[in-house]
């Protein structure tokens, strides 16, 4: 309905906008749809263009959880979600605390320490030799110790979000008798939570969606294999170029339930399900905390 007090032009201009709106939301969430469908789909052999599913049937679903490998490389994952994140907050957080404070001697010369880390990289070949002299070559604490430091950006982040907090707080508890520990743990922390939200996602959904290490590192312990691994793996065996006599026998060895592309959809849904389930809890924090830590630097 047209409102009293508004112009031609506005009213144009939230048609545009209201439409504008409807086609991004639809080609960004039905590619998300249409991998559900294929996943519910089943009857489909072969790629096709879906509104709804053809045959609905929990039957990829079902294959996926009774597959042992594929869960317990969910259980990898999700640890390392969760222990990588923390780790790394642990260690980063109060690396910020420190390098906010310009009364520390040496904050200049460790900052740009901090510095020369964002620019300048080992290499995959000596980090792949590092990692095998600390001996973390197939161990799980591959995926925890190098990422304990969040890097020079997220300390930036923290870095920044301390320093906009009023320097009062800080004296004030020092005139009370308070150490610089119980200054950071009782003050500063609960003070910083949206910027640790943020980061702490976007660690998590690093952490959540990440192989590669597991390639270079742990290839040779399938027990370690990370659940984006597994879909890799997965979409290198159900390729779309696989023919009717590959498909027949997949088939018949219980590989397969219809389709290649329905398997790997079933599959890719359910590395999403959790990142979608997560954020909506951190999303407020997420806003907050992106827009004020970045300021300035």
């Amino acid at each position: 309905m047209r409102r009293r007090n508004q112009k031609a032009g506005d009213y144009i201009f939230d048609i545009i906008n209201v439409a504008l709106m409807l086609f991004l939301i639809t080609i960004t969430g039905y590619p998300m749809l249409h991998m559900l469908f294929y996943s519910l789909s089943g009857n489909l052999i072969g790629n096709q263009l879906l509104y709804k599913p053809e045959g609905f049937s929990l039957g990829y679903y079902a294959q996926i959880l009774s597959d042992s490998s594929i869960l317990r490389s969910f259980f990898v994952s999700a640890a390392r979600t969760v222990i990588g994140p923390l780790s790394m907050l642990a260690v980063t957080a109060p690396a910020a605390f420190v390098m906010s404070d310009k009364s520390y001697v040496f904050q200049k010369l460790f900052w740009y320490f901090f510095l020369v880390t964002m620019f300048i990289g080992g290499g995959m070949i000596p980090t792949y030799l590092l990692m095998r002299a600390l001996g973390l070559y197939n161990n799980f604490f591959v995926y925890i110790v190098p990422g304990m430091f969040g890097g020079t950006f997220n300390l930036i982040l923290m870095k920044t979000y301390i320093e906009q907090l009023p320097g009062e707080l800080k004296d004030s508890a020092r005139i009370d008798g308070a150490n610089e520990i119980y200054i950071f743990i009782m003050i500063t922390l609960p003070l910083i939570t949206p910027i640790l939200a943020t980061i702490c996602l976007f660690s998590a959904v690093g952490h959540w969606n990440s192989w590669y290490d597991t390639m270079l590192y742990n290839a040779s312990r399938p027990e370690l294999y990370t659940l984006q691994y597994q879909l890799m793996n997965i979409i290198n065996q159900f390729g779309s170029n696989l023919s009717i006599e590959k498909i027949e026998e997949l088939r018949k060895s219980g590989l397969l339930v219809a389709s290649p592309a329905g398997y790997r959809s079933a599959v890719t849904f359910i590395t999403i399900i959790p990142i979608l389930c997560v954020y909506p809890f951190l999303q407020k924090y997420f806003t907050k905390g992106l827009l004020i830590g970045s300021i300035k630097a």
